[in-house]
C-alpha cells in the first residue's frame, strides 16, 4: 500500500516590484481584504486498476517476480488557490493599481484506490480499505489544522505587498501581473513547507508494523492477486 498525495503546485515567478518603503509619488499601498474558502470532499473510492496496474502507475515498471505490489492508494487532493481584486485609479504621472481583495480556496478531495483484484466485501477489500482511511484521516486532519494558519499567513502576505509607481494605461496589467505574482510567491512558499508535514504524516502510517498487520489479516492475497482482477 502506499499513500498518494497531490498539490496544487502555485507557479513561481520573477518580482520586479519596489520595496515597501513608500515614496512621496509612490502609489497608495496595496492592502487587500482577505478571505479563506475551504471545505473537504467526500472521499471517493475507486476500483478500477489492478494492482499489477497501480504498481506500474506509482513506480514506473510493472511488478517483478518476488516483488511487492500496491494493493491500495490513500490520500488525494489538496487544492489552493486563489483570486484578486483590483482598483485602478488616475493618478500624477499615470495610473495607480492597488489590490484591494485575495481570496484563497484551501480545498480537500480525499481519494481511495483499492485494487480491483479484492472484491468488495471480501476479507482483502476490507483491510485494504481500512489501511487507506488512515491516510485519509491525516488529510483531513491535516485541511482542518492548517485554516486558521492559512488564514493567518494571507493577511501577514497581505501586510506586506510593496508598493509600485503611476503608470501608463497600457502598463496596468503588467502591474496587476507584479502584484498577483508577489502573492503568489509567498502563497507557493507556504504551502510547499507545510504540504512537506503532511508528507512525512502519511509516510509514519505505511510502517513495517502496519504492513504487518495488514497481511495478517487475511490468507488469500497472493491467490487473488493471481487471478485476472475482478471488475
Amino acid at each position: 500500500m502506499k499513500n498518494s498525495l497531490f498539490a496544487l503546485a502555485i507557479i513561481t515567478a520573477v518580482l520586479c516590484i519596489y520595496t515597501p518603503a513608500a515614496r512621496a509619488n509612490d502609489c497608495p499601498v496595496s492592502r487587500p481584504l482577505t478571505s479563506v474558502k475551504s471545505w473537504i470532499e467526500g472521499t471517493r473510492i475507486l476500483r478500477t486498476k489492478s494492482a499489477a496496474d497501480m504498481t506500474e502507475w506509482q513506480m514506473g515498471h510493472k511488478p517483478t517476480v518476488g516483488g511487492g505490489q500496491i494493493l491500495g492508494l490513500g490520500g488525494g487532493e489538496i487544492e489552493a488557490n486563489y483570486n484578486t481584486g483590483f482598483e485602478v485609479s488616475p493618478f500624477p504621472g499615470g495610473y495607480c493599481v492597488v489590490m484591494q481583495e485575495l481570496t484563497a480556496t484551501f480545498v480537500a478531495k480525499p481519494q481511495i484506490h483499492v485494487a480491483s483484484n479484492f472484491e468488495e466485501g471480501s476479507c482483502e477489500y476490507s483491510e485494504v480499505l481500512y489501511h487507506e482511511q488512515k491516510h485519509i484521516d491525516a488529510l483531513r486532519n491535516f485541511h482542518l489544522k492548517h485554516i486558521n494558519d492559512i488564514k493567518k499567513k494571507l493577511r501577514e502576505i497581505a501586510s506586506t505587498i510593496p508598493s509600485t509607481r503611476p503608470v501608463s494605461k497600457d502598463k496596468v496589467s503588467e502591474v496587476q501581473h507584479q502584484l498577483v505574482n508577489y502573492v503568489q510567491v509567498k502563497i507557493n512558499a507556504y504551502f510547499q513547507k507545510i504540504m512537506r508535514e503532511l508528507q512525512e504524516t502519511q509516510q509514519k502510517i505505511d510502517s513495517p508494523a502496519e504492513y504487518k498487520r495488514v497481511a495478517g489479516k487475511c490468507r488469500k492475497w497472493e491467490q487473488k492477486l493471481k487471478d485476472k482482477p475482478k471488475k
